[in-house]
């Protein structure tokens, strides 16, 4: 999964730094326990046993482990490769696997639509990391309504991923050999009762979760009717916080773009204009996230470097980049900022 992940708006803007809100669903299969940690690559893996066992690590981590009902979880990981000499996988994908409070387990798997071919193979060197995550929020799951959303009660939950490798020659369409599947730890994440405003946010954000998508037309209306309310009567809430970073993304990066055409004489100054408007709506949010502990916190504050940049505000940037290495020195959002800062990669354009 890239760093420039998805969220609900992933059609509206195509490069908002922050993690994916992933639907996954999970096949059902004859003879197949599919509740099964992983089963779903153990079930292609006919000699798991036997598989060569590769020297890959696999931990996973969050900012936050202590959520409210509803709220999804920042689950990150860092798949490290610990070999000695260069080889060739195919593109990483991690898997997910959620056990409720009382033992009921489920598989969670990216939505892939339309795959006719295998993922593009990737160079392994000695010292390889491959930083990623996601952002937990709806999944679809067997034996329930199509989307659900996983830490909806009180009670402690294990969230534990794996990484298949599958061993490749990039010359040849195909002979991928499997390893054996590399488990990661597990991160225990406890659900506390919600209380007072967080308690109608807390609901507020499932309406929103469940409605949007949905078939019918007055769930939507009440799912888009319940984000209006999070962004402004909740947006202090962490749940309007989720709500909130979007919108302003969307916002601040349509703003720049509709300047540029912009009927005016001075295009640049409109232009110029709109990119102080974007600086300071992220600017506000990250204020805001500070305050609530928003657990994307350097996420946003990766979004107002990129703003900066935009503006031609590099001093700010460095500013920005240099409290991100404090606070959050082993984020990859903070790693990007570093390298848009030595020019390894451009800012993106509005």
């Amino acid at each position: 999964m890239s760093d420039e992940s998805r969220v609900r708006y992933a059609g509206l803007v195509a490069s908002i730094v922050v993690l994916s809100a992933l639907v996954c669903p999970v096949a059902a299969a004859a003879g197949l326990d599919l509740d099964a940690p992983f089963e779903q690559w153990l079930r292609y893996a006919k000699d798991e046993e036997n598989a060569p066992d590769l020297p890959f690590t696999l931990t996973i981590s969050s900012p936050k482990t202590t959520l409210l009902p509803n709220e999804p979880l920042v689950l990150d990981w860092r798949l490290s490769y610990t070999g000695s000499e260069s080889i060739w996988i195919r593109k990483p994908e991690v898997m997910v696997h959620i056990t409720e409070p009382g033992g009921t387990g489920y598989n969670l798997r990216e939505t892939t639509h339309f795959m006719t071919s295998q993922p593009p193979p990737v160079q392994v060197e000695p010292g390889y990391v491959h930083a990623s995550g996601m952002l937990l929020q709806t999944a679809a799951r067997r034996g329930v309504p199509p989307v659900v959303v996983p830490f909806s009660r009180p009670g402690v939950y294990e969230v534990r991923c794996a990484f298949g490798p599958l061993v490749t020659d990039p010359d040849r369409a195909t002979g991928s050999r499997r390893g054996k599947l590399v488990r990661s730890n597990v991160l225990t994440v406890t659900v506390n009762p919600a209380k007072g405003r967080d308690a109608e946010a807390g609901a507020l954000y499932r309406t929103v979760l469940l409605g949007t998508y949905s078939p019918k037309e007055a769930a939507r209306e009440e799912a888009a009717a319940a984000a209006e309310r999070l962004a402004t009567e909740f947006g202090d809430t962490v749940f309007g916080l989720y709500e909130r970073l979007p919108r302003i993304a969307v916002a601040g990066r349509w703003g720049v773009h509709a300047a540029g055409y912009a009927d005016t004489r001075d295009v640049e100054h409109t232009r110029a204009q709109a990119q102080q408007s974007r600086v300071e709506m992220f600017e506000a949010f990250v204020r805001d996230a500070e305050a609530a502990d928003f657990p994307l916190l350097d996420s946003a504050m990766q979004q107002l470097a990129q703003a900066y940049l935009s503006a031609h505000m590099e001093a700010e940037a460095q500013e920005i980049c240099e409290t991100m290495r404090k606070r959050f020195p082993d984020s990859r959002h903070t790693e990007h900022v570093e390298r848009l800062l030595r020019g390894e990669e451009d800012p993106p354009v509005p």
